[in-house]
């Protein structure tokens, strides 16, 4: 009995360990309030997501501090 508990302690500390979350939202332009389509959203180094049709992305990450970078053809 011992040994089943310890195996589902260590499943569940696996599952916790493994969590990921969301980032998700919408780009648009501050000025007119348009939606951009094909923004680059930046994670780090080699990890990223662009915005559809609607100006909305959603990317899963590992929990941890991630400094965000939006960058869009003909915006400063």
């Amino acid at each position: 009995m011992r040994k089943l508990f310890f195996l589902g302690m260590l499943l569940f500390c696996t599952i916790i360990t493994q969590a990921q979350w969301k980032l998700s939202g919408k780009i648009t332009d501050q000025a007119n309030n348009e939606t951009l389509i094909g923004a680059n959203v930046l994670i780090g180094q080699g990890q990223g997501t662009v915005t559809d049709f609607n100006g909305y992305f959603e990317i899963k990450l590992p929990n941890g501090k991630y400094e965000v970078t939006i960058s869009y053809v003909g915006y400063r």
